[in-house]
């Protein structure tokens, strides 16, 4: 069960990272087993899943001042890298980062535009590409804007000054962020390079498959336990599965275009930074001419999709757990040229790993440090494991003058809609948002807004992984789903600022007035232990406590 369209993704990008919002960012699913119980492959005799336990959903929602809760799995942070690496960030890595996302979503602006079986296809990836281009930009503009790049140098340049204060903790810290610097200075050496490598598997779905086919029969001579993670038996179903549902996506077209646009990057790169491997396939050199490049690439690109079969599901997939001289022996143009990059991109991940270990043998005394200076308290990093983050529902000042209120409401919708674009809400939508105006009952409008709210703000610190995580009431009930972050305070990645940082919500309510009113699932609202609402007793503005 999910919304419309024009409910799901009201506001798209104009809207996104951006609030006020009134995104129905939400979807239901019913889980089917055997009919044992147990899990099972899909047949057309399981039977929906019946647990013990489940999570109620509040039809009262949340209010300005409550308690919230958010479980779920957010990404990383990197609240404590040193000045140096996020310099390194603002000036190189994210202004790169926003180039490269701007030059690929033109790319598929114009064959979208040309295509539309094409639109369909690369319609997730232009939703990624923006979603990660708005999100740098805010990091960005706090980072540099904002001051916290000034902020993080001043703090770095304190902490020095403590260390440097006590013979005692000169001892004990005063090499770590010279070594710190020092590993960051190896890292921007061949950054250029590394970059790149990564840059064409992402651009390339085609490549990208033919990468991971490849580096799977490297690791499978291996002890299982000896593998690298993502590569053992155990992920083996997980690699097929994924395989199989690439071919939604896949379009030789728009790949080519984005190959062939990430091939130029590597065209471009130093000479002392050279991809040896691109350059002897594609027939690149050092200080090539740009034309004379971009001929060399089109025959390069000729000859990959003339020559590959990778666009085949079933070949594909037929190559999951062959030996790299059967790989190579299918002389697929694409898997050649995959391991003919494997030896760099093994000595990248190598390197990677050794810099890893020297740092994680800094970081516990960089982070003493930071703690032993700070009292005992510093702001949490999200590590990619499971957090449970705790705040309340509250509005804040965003900037200069401007305050952004703790709610949304279906009034904004109306106020938003035109009908074209990013604000086309549909029509039944926006009949029945009229109806409740003309006071149709309703138990799921809130007393204090006189209306259904849709979306909310709250303290709860999270980042990207968090997008769908449930948020708790003190009661353990769902009172909504978090989706998003404010424009203005997603630099607290890198430097948190409690009283700033907030997260955006849809409010449980909403869902449940678009399943009664909007969609009439009915039905569904029962399962779910709803009270049915046509038999509520309330109204308009009456509160939504029933």
């Amino acid at each position: 069960m999910r919304p419309a369209e024009g409910i799901g993704v009201f506001g798209g990008e104009t809207d996104n990272w951006r609030w006020p919002r009134h995104t129905g960012d939400w979807s239901f699913l019913r889980a089917y087993v055997g009919k044992d119980g147990k899990p099972a492959a899909f047949s057309k005799d399981n039977v929906p899943f019946q647990p013990k336990h489940w999570l109620k959903i509040s039809t009262e929602g949340v209010k300005p001042g409550d308690l919230v809760f958010v479980a779920g799995y957010p990404g990383r942070t990197q609240r404590h890298q040193t000045y140096a690496q996020v310099k390194e960030t603002t000036e190189w890595s994210m202004p790169r980062s926003i180039r490269l996302a701007q030059e690929q979503l033109a790319i598929l602006d114009q064959l979208s535009k040309q295509d539309k079986a094409i639109a369909l296809k690369v319609a997730g990836r232009v939703q990624g590409l923006n979603n990660n281009l708005t999100n740098q930009k805010g990091m960005l503009e706090g980072l540099v804007k904002g001051g916290g790049l000034e902020m993080k140098h001043a703090r770095e340049k304190e902490l020095e000054a403590w260390i440097d204060g006590d013979p005692v903790r000169q001892k004990k810290y005063g090499d770590v962020l010279p070594a710190l610097r020092a590993l960051q200075t190896e890292i921007e050496r061949r950054r250029e390079q590394a970059a790149t490598m990564i840059t064409l598997a992402t651009a390339s779905s085609y490549l990208s498959a033919a990468q991971t086919i490849y580096r799977l029969a490297v690791e499978r001579p291996k002890a299982d336990m000896n593998r690298e993670a993502g590569f053992q038996e155990r992920d083996l179903p997980r690699i097929r599965d994924a395989q199989d549902r690439l071919q939604r996506t896949m379009d030789a077209t728009a790949d080519r275009a984005l190959l062939g646009w990430a091939l130029g990057l590597a065209a471009a790169l130093p000479a002392d930074q050279r991809i040896v491997a691109v350059d002897q396939a594609a027939g690149l050199r050092p200080g090539m001419a740009k034309a004379d490049a971009d001929k060399a690439i089109d025959a390069f690109l000729q000859l990959l999709f003339e020559g590959t079969r990778l666009g085949d599901r079933e070949f594909r997939l037929s190559l999951i757990g062959k030996s790299t001289a059967d790989l190579v022996a299918t002389k697929d143009p694409l898997i050649l040229l995959a391991a003919a990059m494997e030896p760099l991109a093994e000595a990248d991940r190598e390197a990677a790993k050794n810099r890893a270990g020297a740092q994680s043998r800094l970081m516990p005394r960089y982070m003493e440090a930071l703690l032993a200076k700070a009292g005992g308290l510093v702001a949490p990093d999200a590590n990619s494991t499971l957090r449970v983050t705790y705040g309340q529902v509250k509005g804040v000042d965003a900037k200069d003058g401007l305050y952004y209120k703790p709610q949304t409401t279906l009034a904004g919708i109306l106020e938003k809609h035109t009908g074209e674009g990013d604000f086309d809400a549909p029509k039944v939508q926006l009949d029945a948002i009229r109806a409740l105006q003309s006071g149709k009952k309703t138990p799921y409008v809130d007393s204090l807004l006189g209306n259904v709210p849709v979306n909310f703000l709250s303290t709860v610190d999270t980042t990207g992984g968090n997008s769908g995580s449930p948020t708790l009431n003190a009661k353990g009930e769902l009172v909504g789903l978090l989706f998003d972050g404010t424009f203005e305070s997603v630099a607290s990645n890198f430097l948190f600022d409690p009283a700033t940082t907030r997260s955006i919500h849809v409010d449980s309510r909403y869902m449940l007035w678009n399943m009664a009113e909007v969609d009439g699932a009915i039905h569904l609202l029962r399962e779910m232990s709803i009270p049915d609402s046509r038999r509520s007793k309330g109204t308009a503005g009456s509160g939504g406590s029933h």
